[in-house]
């Protein structure tokens, strides 16, 4: 057996409601939340748009946690480098542009 593809771990705290919206929408498209949450990236990473800093610290806050290709993770690394932000901002602005809370 070949070995398990290389990842790429990133976290970032999410509304329990997008979390939710999430897992509803990858089982709708047949996919795994993690292949599911990639293509979310892909997508934001082909078309950004302004970003949005998260609320940290909140209680109601739910850390999602999943992993990326290395080619992806690289480009996420460099667009939140270019914006000199945290590589967090740049996931909580995608899944937020996708699934507002």
């Amino acid at each position: 057996m070949p070995p398990k593809a290389p990842r790429r771990q990133v976290i970032v705290s999410v509304a329990p409601k997008q979390l939710k919206a999430i897992d509803r929408d990858a089982a709708a498209a047949g996919k795994s939340r993690r292949a599911w949450l990639q293509q979310i990236m892909e997508d934001f990473l082909l078309k950004p748009t302004e970003l949005i800093a998260g609320p940290y610290r909140k209680k109601n806050r739910v850390r999602l946690r999943f992993h990326l290709t290395p080619y992806l993770h690289q480009q996420l690394k460099r667009t939140a480098a270019s914006h000199a932000v945290p590589q967090s901002v740049v996931i909580y602005t995608a899944i937020t542009n996708r699934y507002p809370h």
